[in-house]
């Protein structure tokens, strides 16, 4: 869990700190990934540990299933990191690149030219990070009104409800009562998506 302390009233950062620049930036951490950063004069402090296993799963599909899963439970446990760094400067240490090298490998077999592997090795840890950068904003929201979305659709109905005649698709598809969305199921739709497109990708390119 992230911790944020005090500014330092002027004095310099620890010569051991990291600039949130300096933290890997192009997928989430690889094992044992510790790491402290100073963003203006605030200090985060946090470790994440996305352990890769020894073992390969056989199937690419399911080797960067794994890996985007692994990024997945990072951003959970630590929903700050999504904005943390930008997503097309990797970070030279070996650790902060091995969930691209894993994923990177499962797709050696897809006959890809290398612009496309890269774009698609990227496209991947953008899906990750452009859905987890709404996990703070909503972690704050339920804090912000004690509610959950639940409660706080429930609150909000009547005054949607005179919305939908201008909205009929929308209001069709809402009348459904098997409705289930969040961000987890969000992740697991797109996750499926992006696999699909790779393959379809592998068999076109």
């Amino acid at each position: 869990m992230c911790r944020r302390l005090s500014p330092a009233s002027g004095r310099s950062p620890r010569r051991d700190a990291f600039s949130l620049r300096r933290l890997p930036r192009l997928f989430p951490e690889g094992p044992r990934w510790p790491c402290t950063g100073t963003c203006g004069r605030w200090s985060i402090r946090c470790t994440a540990r996305p352990r890769l296993p020894a073992r390969v799963p056989d199937g690419w599909q399911k080797r960067i299933e794994l890996s985007l899963r692994l990024q997945w439970g990072v951003h959970r446990r630590h929903s700050w990191l999504a904005c943390a760094y930008p997503l097309t400067r990797p970070h030279r240490g070996a650790n902060g690149l091995a969930h691209t090298e894993w994923i990177m490998r499962a797709m050696s077999g897809l006959r890809l030219d290398p612009n496309t592997m890269l774009h698609a090795t990227v496209s991947l840890a953008a899906f990750v990070r452009g859905l987890a950068a709404n996990l703070e904003p909503e972690a704050r929201a339920v804090q912000n009104t004690g509610m959950s979305d639940d409660e706080w659709m429930a609150m909000r109905e009547a005054a949607l409800n005179k919305l939908m005649p201008a909205h009929p698709t929308l209001a069709a598809v809402l009348r459904d009562q098997h409705l289930d969305l969040d961000l987890d199921t969000l992740f697991e739709f797109g996750l499926r998506r992006q696999l699909d497109a790779l393959e379809a990708l592998a068999r076109t390119d």
